[in-house]
């Protein structure tokens, strides 16, 4: 999520490996960077590191976790959160898959596209309170919504089977 302000910019550096081949485990790690201007300090770093498992040609293992590093003055909001999600996944035909996972699932249906993306946990903020509009209208209490949120998203424990069928 982008803090306000009236200069932003966002980089995103990213790093991919294969430390085995066959059958390939990939490692991915993601970095988010927002702030101000370049060469200011960011006011939120976000760092993803994710291991895909294929375990055979039907199952797969994935874990996806998350440390989001909050440094925002003006909105008061300091410090770390970390959050995982794992999922085991069983594809039981070509377009068919069904998987058990715990914690906030990043991927979810995005309504606008029809499609899923990487969007959950930014929606599991924006469900408990730290909206756009907030952003907006109400800029300085976005930030204990921010901390609330993201202590929320630590806490959470959720276990959810999920079908996906694509047609």
């Amino acid at each position: 999520m982008q803090l306000g302000g009236g200069d932003a910019s966002t980089w995103s550096p990213w790093l991919e490996w294969t430390p085995f081949g066959d059958p390939p485990v990939v490692v991915r790690a993601e970095g988010h960077l927002y702030g101000g201007e370049l060469g200011q300090r960011p006011e939120m770093v976000e760092s993803l590191f994710k291991i895909t498992v294929p375990v055979s040609s039907r199952v797969r293992l994935y874990s996806d976790t998350r440390w989001a590093r909050y440094a925002d003055a003006l909105l008061d909001v300091h410090g770390g959160f970390v959050s995982t999600f794992a999922e085991i996944q069983y594809q039981f035909a070509p377009t068919a898959t069904v998987a058990l996972s715990y914690g906030v699932d990043p991927f979810i249906l995005d309504v606008v596209t029809n499609e899923y993306g990487e969007i959950g946990r930014n929606q599991f903020v924006i469900d408990r309170g730290a909206t756009p509009a907030e952003a907006l209208y109400r800029y300085l209490n976005l930030g204990p919504l921010l901390a609330d949120a993201e202590r929320a998203m630590e806490k959470e424990r959720r276990v959810q089977v999920e079908a996906i069928v694509r047609f």
